[in-house]
């Protein structure tokens, strides 16, 4: 195994060619929830090349690791929907119910091509057929047990090697004494693997401890800190904590209130200069620059308004759940069954 490269070495460009011919991926890519097992394998692919060539703790790996953990997690979350079985016993059924018709048509084509002189033979073969039969439906059947069992198994290992994968990441960034983004990215993303794993109390450190650095690092209403006090809020209410989780949801609610008026104020500048500078130069066509810089901001409202809606209707429930304690397990269930799939495409 090569020695580790230094922190400040520049990207080997050989290599990453090799990472992309090899992977079949751009390797800086982030993994996206509906890929497949085939990116699990070339990013698996690509972290091995880059160990191999810096050293297992390198800096250079801490975003191959990253992005391995995420992808085992993203596998994880669409294996364990429930909707997700559906097409599997779909065609399980179908194979046993032509196995059955199939099994039914051959012995009528016996019965009716079988002679006189060969009815005693054929009842001694249909017994001992049907002693084999139960043994391998009886095999089969244990097969099928273990073939679930396996499932659940590689479930399971899915997730512990995600988590593996980002502790390892996170190990490795935090030898660097400096706040960045990727720190943030890797504890937000041990979060969420803690959250699946039911580990209430790991999973809130993680985002409380992103939260933090991502605080010191953007603006106080970046829509990636308006995330992170909503995943908190989710943490809280999972961990039946009610009445903490309310202020990390109104904080969200007034990050949004707060951006939108920015955004909103943005927008009519842009479109106040765009006016003047077009009044002042009538022959001068708006380049595609600035065209993009009006539709970004309405865009973004479009985006912050609706997750306001989800934000706000959330904090109703939260209230409603201290006046009437009752309705909070419904509610914490149906907040489990959406927050992997709401939370990623919202926040997006």
């Amino acid at each position: 195994m090569a020695s580790s490269a230094s922190s400040g070495q520049a990207p080997d460009s050989s290599l990453m060619e090799e990472e992309k011919k090899d992977g079949t991926v751009d390797p800086e890519e982030t993994p996206a929830p509906e890929e497949d097992q085939s990116l699990v394998d070339c990013l698996s692919r690509a972290l091995e090349i880059r160990v191999a060539h810096y050293g297992e703790l390198a800096p250079e790996c801490a975003n191959a690791y990253y992005k391995y953990g995420c992808a085992l997690l993203f596998k994880a979350q669409e294996e364990a929907d429930p909707l997700g079985d559906v097409p599997k016993n779909t065609e399980k059924n179908s194979e046993n119910n032509g196995s059955i018709m199939s099994g039914e048509e051959s012995a009528c084509s016996k019965v009716s091509t079988t002679t006189d002189d060969k009815k005693d033979r054929a009842c001694t073969n249909n017994v001992e057929s049907g002693e084999g039969s139960g043994v391998r439906d009886e095999e089969r059947n244990e097969q099928s047990d273990d073939d679930e069992l396996a499932e659940v198994d590689e479930d399971e290992s899915d997730l512990d090697l995600s988590w593996k994968m980002l502790d390892v990441a996170r190990a490795i960034v935090e030898k660097q004494p400096e706040d960045t983004v990727e720190k943030v990215n890797i504890l937000a993303a041990l979060g969420e693997v803690s959250m699946e794993r039911e580990d209430i109390e790991t999973s809130l450190n993680d985002y409380l401890k992103a939260l933090s650095i991502l605080k010191r690092l953007v603006e106080s209403d970046n829509r990636r800190v308006v995330e992170l006090n909503f995943r908190i809020c989710l943490v809280l209410e999972v961990g039946s904590k009610v009445q903490e989780a309310i202020p990390y949801c109104e904080e969200a609610i007034s990050l949004c209130h707060s951006r939108l008026g920015r955004l909103k104020e943005e927008a009519i500048n842009t479109k106040d200069s765009l006016s003047n500078d077009l009044s002042a130069n009538p022959d001068t066509v708006k380049s595609g620059n600035q065209l993009q810089g009006v539709c970004d901001p309405v865009e973004e409202i479009d985006v912050l308004s609706g997750i306001l809606s989800e934000l706000e209707k959330k904090l109703e429930d939260l209230q409603q759940a201290i006046v009437n304690p009752k309705s909070i397990f419904s509610e914490v269930m149906k907040m489990v069954c959406f927050k992997s799939t709401s939370g990623s495409k919202n926040f997006s």
